[in-house]
């Protein structure tokens, strides 16, 4: 039996572009010639170097740790260097660029599967650490390490987070026996008195005749669905303020990702070195989804999807509302890339910005209740304290307001740019007189 979700505010309704990936075989994308692989998979992330140029590397060896977590050679070869670069969304970081020599050893291993029942929390959780497993509570949401605490509820975020990025779906369709393991195993870790998994409609059937040890709740197909916040208001939980997250709920919320990690780190032993990206966008000759190799050039992805139907305008990691331009064709995948889209001018729809012209339609979208328009005019003019009353601190920065505004001023990266400039203490401050 399920739980329909009931939908708050706003939003956007969502196609999910499944049409073309429901039936699709999907293959394993060819191996790249050069990996490279960045030391931080998300901002603020504590890591550090302990293989360096010259040193060479098997498939699935430590060259980099830190207190959350391992990270781990995708291929077997040579370190030629270890050079600073920045990942799309100007995340500057150190990268290995690794030569493939060699066989891959680790992958030609004839195995069994572990038995992890009579293992203790502890040792799970040093499992997933060593294995490089990271966190994610949305596909849209930056990488945490693995929580260590307990948590009273467990929500297994299957929704698609954006149009094309059908990854959720075929996890669900094609590995329900691991889903439910990883779930166990979690469940096992954490001891949750309660756990959810969120699903969109479409995959609702894949569990109403075999229900699981958890609540199946069912969202409609709106943007922002899938976000972490959005999710646990849906929950009915979290709703004091837009800005409780699940830490703050004493929930553990993860994707289908995480849980895949979980079980191939577990069950397999094998470290997190490939992942599901979902590709799409009227650039391509069609849709799909590809396994890769974490590390893997876009330009490496976009040959294995079969090239460019036509020239892109725009080509994003991530999805249409919050996909970030890739800065080079060499900009590789990351732990939390979920898919890569090749826009044409007629998807993009780009347009000069013209002035506000007060139609109040991103306040209409927004999901959260809040005024982008006058967040907009309060920045313009420099009244941080107009912008905060006005909702600034409570922006889930999801982009629906930047993508219906037909002025096309682009309100969530202005947003983003003042967050960015230290406002967050800015507002601590304000907070601090106004209590």
């Amino acid at each position: 039996m399920s739980v329909v979700l009931k939908w708050g505010r706003g939003g956007l309704v969502m196609n999910p572009q499944l049409e073309e990936t429901r039936t699709l075989t999907v293959p394993n994308a060819s191996l790249p010639s050069i990996a490279i692989l960045p030391l931080l998979q998300y901002p603020g992330q504590d890591s550090h170097w302990i293989l360096g140029a010259g040193q060479r590397v098997e498939e699935g060896m430590v060259v980099a740790t830190g207190p959350d977590g391992n990270l781990h050679s995708p291929i077997p070869g040579l370190i030629e260097k270890i050079t600073e670069m920045t990942l799309p969304g100007n995340f500057v970081t150190s990268a290995a660029q690794i030569r493939l020599e060699g066989s891959f050893t680790r992958s030609a291993e004839v195995k069994t599967p572990n038995s992890w029942e009579s293992k203790s929390p502890k040792d799970l959780l040093k499992i997933l650490k060593e294995s490089g497993v990271l966190f994610s509570s949305s596909a849209m949401g930056e990488l945490k390490p693995v929580r260590e605490n307990n948590a009273k509820k467990l929500v297994i975020n299957g929704l698609q987070s954006e149009p094309y990025l059908t990854v959720p779906f075929h996890l669900m369709a094609n590995y329900q026996r691991e889903i439910r393991e990883a779930i166990l195993i979690l469940q096992k870790i954490y001891q949750p008195e309660t756990t959810f998994l969120a699903l969109g409609p479409e995959a609702e059937i894949l569990f109403k005749n075999d229900p699981g040890p958890f609540t199946v709740v069912v969202s409609e197909n709106i943007f922002p669905n899938s976000h972490e916040k959005i999710l646990l208001k849906s929950l009915n939980y979290g709703e004091k303020n837009h800005g409780s997250d699940a830490s703050e709920d004493h929930t553990l919320m993860v994707t289908l990702d995480t849980l895949y990690w979980v079980y191939d780190a577990v069950v397999w032993s094998n470290p997190v070195t490939e992942k599901f990206i979902a590709y799409g966008g009227h650039g391509f000759h069609h849709s799909g989804i590809i396994k890769v190799k974490i590390g893997t050039p876009g330009a490496n992805i976009i040959q294995d999807c079969g090239g460019f139907r036509e020239t892109p305008d725009l080509i994003l990691y991530g999805g249409l509302f919050l996909g970030k331009p890739l800065n080079a064709l060499w900009n590789p995948v990351v732990k939390n890339t979920p898919g890569l889209l090749a826009m044409t001018a007629g998807e993009v729809n780009q347009a000069p910005e013209s002035p506000c012209i007060r139609c109040g339609v991103c306040i209409t979208h927004c999901p959260v209740g809040i005024k982008p328009v006058e967040i907009y005019l309060d920045l313009k003019f420099g009244d941080f304290a107009g912008a905060h009353d006005s909702g600034l601190k409570d922006c889930i920065e999801c982009g629906i307001c930047s993508s219906v505004c037909p002025s096309r001023i682009p309100l969530m990266e202005n947003f983003q740019d003042n967050l960015n400039k230290n406002l967050k203490s800015k507002f601590q401050n304000l907070e601090n007189r106004i209590g």
